[in-house]
């Protein structure tokens, strides 16, 4: 991977200790990398990378993090310079990270499914299910897992965050039943009212108007979800 800058990885590492997914050691691990595994059901084309502590103690097992990345809900890379380095430098303080695609609002899937949403969600969800699931070959902690993403990938998050069991947004397949909750969100300059001053990229993920669909773009907007049973958030 060559050299990682930190850059301001020092403020996702102290979110992570503030929300509760923490280590408790100092230790800086060797990173290991994959690239462009599957994990959502078959025929989908969007992948994962996955970012790893290369040298666990045995039996150790660490906190797993999503990474979500941004674009405008219909663009943007899950291996852009940023996710790259919040990957790399998560697993070199003991972390597993994947950076995750999701359906976009691209002209391509628009053409083939009429919108991204609620899909988006669901791919974001089903990034969780999948490091419960592996928990055990990836030396997981299925019960510290948290979330950290960017301006759209910031708002998705906080779906995560905000959204429980009764949402809507549960994934079908290929993980059904298995948990979807977070313990700890880092949300990077995401949305917090997504029905408010709608754009042309949000009414395209929508496939619809607030006006014509205020119950889904309100089910959108992260401050409209929150709760008692929200896990920790840190904005920035």
């Amino acid at each position: 991977m060559g050299v990682v800058k930190f850059c301001n990885s020092s403020a996702l590492f102290a979110a992570a200790l503030y929300c509760g997914v923490c280590r408790a050691d100092a230790v800086v691990h060797r990173v290991g990398v994959k690239e462009n595994l599957d994990f959502l059901e078959p025929g989908r084309a969007e992948k994962l990378d996955l970012y790893y502590p290369a040298d666990p103690r045995p039996g150790e097992k660490f906190p797993g993090v999503v990474i979500i990345h941004g674009g405008g809900w219909i663009g943007g890379l899950r291996n852009a310079d940023r996710e790259i380095n919040i990957g790399s430098n998560l697993a070199r303080m003991g972390y597993v990270a994947i950076s995750i695609e999701y359906r976009l609002g691209d002209r391509e899937n628009l053409e083939k499914f009429g919108r991204a949403y609620p899909v988006n969600v669901m791919d974001c969800k089903t990034a969780v299910q999948y490091l419960r699931v592996h928990a055990a070959e990836l030396n997981v902690d299925p019960e510290r897992i948290g979330c950290i993403g960017g301006s759209a990938g910031g708002h998705l998050v906080m779906m995560l965050a905000v959204s429980g069991p009764e949402s809507g947004f549960e994934p079908t397949a290929p993980y059904p039943g298995v948990d979807t909750r977070v313990k700890a969100v880092v949300n990077l300059y995401g949305l917090m009212e997504f029905n408010k001053n709608c754009s042309e990229g949000r009414i395209a993920v929508m496939g619809s108007t607030p006006e014509k669909d205020p119950e889904n773009w309100s089910k959108m907007s992260p401050n409209e979800q929150v709760t008692a049973q929200t896990p920790p958030v840190l904005q920035i």
